[in-house]
């Protein structure tokens, strides 16, 4: 059986306007989750940048532990300088893993045992 006219014309009003309706939460969501998305790199890109810059300064600095410092009796001087850049890279890493939620890699005891404390 067909439709009469007039529900024919309502049916198709109230399919147009749920068109536009869902053209425009469509164009809508599409900006915001560029948006999200483009800051949550943008985030991951500066905390890698940071990172890098922190492993990049620990190892120069390392380097030139190991060629300024120099004699027999200092031995235990570069070993105590390597060990406290270590730990820094590690309490780093420990913090911003604890920051966003997630388990520590370590805790305070391991680094104990492990000699860097």
């Amino acid at each position: 059986e067909v439709l009469p006219d007039f529900y024919r014309e309502k049916i198709e009003s109230s399919l147009r306007s749920f068109a536009i309706l869902f053209d425009f939460t469509r164009v809508f969501l599409v900006f915001t989750l560029t948006a999200v998305v483009g800051t949550m790199y943008n985030r991951w890109w500066e905390m890698r940048q940071l990172v890098g810059t922190v492993n990049g300064r620990t190892q120069d600095t390392t380097i030139m532990i190991a060629t300024y410092i120099q004699g027999e009796d200092t031995a235990n001087l570069k070993c105590e300088l390597v060990r406290y850049l270590n730990l820094a890279c590690l309490l780093t890493y420990m913090q911003a893993r604890d920051k966003h939620g997630r388990d520590p890699l370590f805790n305070l005891e391991e680094l104990r045992q492990a000699g860097l404390i």
